[in-house]
Parts: structure tokens; sequence; C-alpha cells
């Protein structure tokens, strides 16, 4: 047979015509538009196969994948320091967020291996062994901070102090601890509620500055880190290098809120949180630990993130504390402090039961906590006075786990968490620190745990603690 040939003869659109078989014969610009096109499509197929295939996302559980939230892809740790306080919003880095997940399987989770963590939630069990520390993907959470108190002055579990606690404050030590699930042996960190609630939203050791409540600010000096992205240096303020959980899960485009009671008390309100403290000036904010981070303070949006807690209701019913994560500080007159806030007025846990009634009693009755949310309460540190003083801690194995004054532990405080994803009236064993509760948080977000609680040592809380949950969908069966 004769190759093809080209032929003079004139089309209907003009130009020559390409003999292929007699009797057929095509046009000769579209035999070359079609040749074009094919070499095109083997192209695009071939850097296809070798970029891997389509990305996938990580899913909050239960959510088909075709619905993942476009707006927060999560992407493998490229290991560079990420600036949170100078990013723009919208061109964040997504650094700090899970590394995507290599399957459709959304009961499981793998964490970028520059993150330091081993055990914990996720997938890290490794082989086919389920992970006893997985944690359900969370719509919401909001993690209540109480002040100064140890876990026996908190819950009913017998005893002349717990009596007591039943008494003055029932509705924590009583009927939220039968609708949630207990935490005994949670203790906190170090001495010193700042220090306690640095450690609990940032995963940064104490510093002799932090323990002491600030007396002087002075910002740690450089940026440089230790193992853990800890800061290197004395001080109590934290440069735009190093961030919180908060300025994490904004960098994941979820709302992130903090409610402080002090703001009630400061002349500039609300806004006063954002304003970076004054050097050499004692602290304003008391145990609030986000004013000594630039990664908070210096964020286009802080203004709009910090709230009094007067407004949590107005924010639920608006769905404005939906779908992330808030922190809660009852003002010095309600976060149960033995010390009151002014002459004659009462202290300790009863003012704080009366806070606890209002504010859970509205979160629990959100759409946003039904879907799948979670609540906190735990304190910053135990009782530092009195009959109860505890300078206890957690797991010998730690590194920052000491018995001299200076690496004393906080105490016990424990911790009470609320869910749908729950059983009420249930406990778990086991000692666990601030820092593995600032990881269960983490990851039930979908954002790297941060300093410490990114640690081989710290697991975070147990699957057993999640009694309600199926293993994939974010609500517990009805």
């Amino acid at each position: 047979m004769a190759p093809p040939s080209v032929t003079g003869r004139a089309s209907l659109l003009g130009g020559r015509r390409l003999v292929l078989l007699p009797g057929l014969e095509v046009s000769l610009q579209l035999a070359v538009v079609v040749f074009a096109f094919v070499l095109g499509l083997g192209a695009w197929a071939g850097a296809a196969s070798m970029n891997g295939g389509s990305q996938n996302q990580y899913l909050l559980a239960g959510s088909p994948s075709s619905s993942a939230d476009a707006s927060s892809p999560l992407s493998p740790d490229s290991g560079s320091a990420t600036d949170l306080g100078a990013l723009p919003e919208e061109t964040a880095s997504t650094d700090l967020l899970l590394e995507e997940t290599s399957t459709t399987d959304y009961t499981t989770v793998t964490e970028s291996p520059s993150s330091g963590g081993g055990g914990g939630g996720g997938s890290g069990g490794g082989g086919d062994e389920p992970d006893p520390y997985l944690t359900p993907a969370l719509t919401s959470v909001w993690t209540i901070v109480l002040s100064d108190q140890s876990f026996e002055q908190l819950y009913d579990v017998g005893g002349a102090a717990t009596a007591k606690a039943s008494a003055e404050a029932p509705y924590l030590a009583t009927t939220l601890t039968k609708k949630g699930v207990l935490i005994p042996d949670l203790f906190a960190v170090t001495r010193g509620q700042l220090a306690n609630t640095i450690a609990l939203v940032s995963g940064q050791g104490a510093t002799a500055q932090t323990r002491l409540g600030c007396p002087s600010f002075e910002q740690i000096a450089g940026s440089d880190t230790d193992d853990y992205e800890q800061a290197v240096g004395s001080g109590c303020g934290y440069g735009a290098s190093y961030n919180t959980v908060l300025d994490r899960v904004r960098v994941a485009k979820r709302q992130s809120r903090l409610y402080a009671g002090v703001t009630d008390r400061l002349p500039g309100g609300a806004a006063e949180i954002c304003q970076s403290p004054v050097v050499g000036m004692p602290l304003e904010t008391g145990p609030i630990p986000f004013p000594v981070f630039e990664s908070f303070t210096k964020a286009s949006n802080c203004a709009d993130r910090v709230r009094s807690p007067s407004q949590i209701g107005t924010d639920l019913a608006a769905g404005n504390s939906a779908a992330g994560l808030s922190f809660i500080f009852p003002g010095p007159c309600e976060n149960a402090s033995s010390t009151p806030c002014a002459p004659g007025q009462p202290a300790g846990v009863g003012p704080a039961n009366q806070f606890l009634r209002r504010t859970v009693t509205a979160i629990m009755a959100s759409k946003a906590y039904k879907a799948g949310g979670a609540i906190i309460i735990t304190a910053d540190q135990s009782a530092s006075s009195g009959e109860y003083v505890d300078n206890s801690a957690c797991c010998s194995d730690r590194p920052w786990y000491g018995d001299d004054q200076a690496t004393a532990g906080g105490g016990r405080v424990g911790a009470l968490m609320l869910s749908p994803l729950i059983k009420g009236g249930t406990t778990v064993e086991g000692s666990f620190d601030h820092y593995d509760l600032l990881r269960t948080i983490s990851r039930s977000l979908a954002v790297k745990p941060a300093g410490f609680a990114a640690h081989p040592k710290v697991t975070g809380f147990p699957r057993t603690l999640w009694s309600g949950w199926n293993g994939k969908s974010p609500v517990a069966a009805k």
C-alpha cells in the first residue's frame, strides 16, 4: 500500500488534504491539530504518574473525600521555619499542619517525622497494630482553664477535700463528672501559673521569669530554638518564630478564639490583650499566656479573636466559635483561685461553679458541640499554698521531670472531658501532663503538636478515653 500522500484538492475548510487510505482523506490542518493533541495528552499522563497521581487531604472523620475542605490542604512538612506573626492569614504556610494521609481511611493520620512525635494520636503505632492513642477528628474544642486548684478540691472522688468540693461546686464535682470522662492523674508541668499556661498552649518549657508570672517583661533574645522548638535564653516574651496552638489552628483556616475574663477589668478591654507588653513592666494580664507571643498579638486579626467570656453564648448562637478551638480563662473572681479578686469577694471553687454552669450549659446545647465537639476542664496548677499544696509531677522518664525546686512539678490537677464521643461516668488510667493535653487537642484538630507536645515520651490521651466513638464518625452513635 502506498504511503499517505498529500493532495492538492481543495476542501470545504480550504487548504490541502491528506490521503490516509483510498477513499479516506482528511484536512491537513485537522491532522496536525489531532496529532498535537495526542502528544499533549501523553505528556500530561507522564507527568501525573511521576507525581504520584492525585493528592489526598486529611479528612474529618465521616466526611466523603469529595467534600474535603479545599481551603486548608495538608502538605508534607517542608522543614522550614514559619513566621506566623508576619504571614498574612491567606498566605500562611501549611508547615504546621499534620501531613496528609496516603489513603482515604480517615480513621488514621500520619505525622511528619520533623514533628518529633512518637506514639500519640494518628496511625503512629506502626504495622497492623491499632494505635492505642488514636484521636478522633473533632469539629470544635473548648478548653476551660481554672487556677491554683488541685484535683481533690475540684472533683467528687471521696475524702474530706472532695466532700467540700461537692458542697461548694456540685455542678463541676458531681453533675459534670457523671457526664464526662475523668482524667485523675493529669499533672501541671512546673510551678507557676503563667509557666503552666504557656506550656499548655505552646509546648514551651518554663523559664525563671515565667515561673514568677513575668514580674518584669523581657523578650527572650533571638529566635534560636533548642530541641522541640524550645526557646533558648531567659525572659518571658516569645518572638514571632514561636507560636501557640491557636496560631496553628489559624494557619489551618479554622476558627480560633480566646475568651479571657480579665478583659472585663482591663482599661482597653479585649484589644489590650493584643498589645505587646511593656519591657520592664509586670504583665497585666495575669496567667493568660497569649499576650507574651508575638505570633498571636501581631496577627492581623488578633482583636477579632479575643472576647470576654460573657460573649460565648452570643458567639455560639451565631456560629462564631464553631469549627475550631477556643481557650476560656475565667476572670480572677471566677477562676477558682483561693485568692479573692478583691477584699470581701468570695474565692475558691464556689464562684467557678457558677461560671461553669453558665458556660458549659451553653456550649453543650450548641450545634457545634453536638456535631462532634469536646469540652476540656482543667487547672493551670494545683494549690500553691495551704493545706493541699502539691508539687508532684508526672512521668520520671520525661526530660523536664525533676525533684529540685527549680524543676518541681505543678501538682495533680486532673481534667474532665465532655463530648458526644464520650460515655459519662468513666475514668482514664495513666499519668499525663499539660503536654499530653496539648498533643491531644492538636491532633484532634489536625495540626502538629508544638514544643514538648511533640516529644516521643508524650503520648497524648489514650483511645479508650473516646468510649462513645465508633472509630470513624465524629458523632457518637445514637
